[in-house]
């Protein structure tokens, strides 16, 4: 199962962990990467009470560190990070096609981040580490993929192009 949140700020390092976790095995998670996540997310400064968290500056460092990581440790882990016009739905579904996973920074109220898991022709499968619900090992809301690919600014919604920030996790293997 994956894990939740423990407080109202760290949707960010949860859900990068439980993306690691889905591509990988326990084990085969460095140490380090661990430490980048940790050491690099929750930098924003609290201005209003119940309303800081993770960047997207620190989102994206971190995605640097870890491919750095992973090809010194010769691991076929790939992590993509992409911002506003590259944010597609055909990006998520080629990932989520090699068995991996993607991150979207949504709304939920506030600015929030969780994990797709799993599509289908009408479906998307999320792990919101906030909403302690379990319904799957991997995922625990469900959603028409209209209700969350679109441009609108509601719950979920990748929403305006020129706010989208998307992480794809996926392991892919040398030739």
């Amino acid at each position: 199962m994956l894990n939740f949140q423990i407080s109202e700020y760290d949707c960010a390092p949860t859900t990068f962990l439980n993306g690691l976790f889905f591509v990988l095995k326990r084990d085969e998670i460095p140490q380090k990467m661990i430490r980048v996540i940790y050491k690099n997310t929750l930098d924003c400064n609290l201005k209003i009470i119940n309303y800081c968290g993770t960047s997207r500056k620190a989102m994206k460092k971190i995605c640097k560190k870890i491919n750095k990581i992973s090809n010194n440790l010769n691991m076929d882990l790939r992590i993509q990070y992409l911002s506003k016009k590259k944010c597609t739905w055909e990006s998520i579904r080629e990932c989520l096609k090699e068995k991996g996973v993607a991150i979207i920074r949504s709304l939920l109220e506030v600015e929030h981040y969780y994990l797709i898991t799993k599509i289908d022709d009408e479906n998307i499968y999320i792990w919101d580490p906030y909403i302690i619900k379990n319904t799957s090992y991997f995922y625990n809301n469900v959603f028409k993929i209209n209700e969350i690919n679109n441009t609108l600014r509601q719950d979920y919604s990748f929403g305006p192009i020129k706010k989208r920030e998307f992480i794809l996790i996926n392991i892919v293997k040398s030739k």
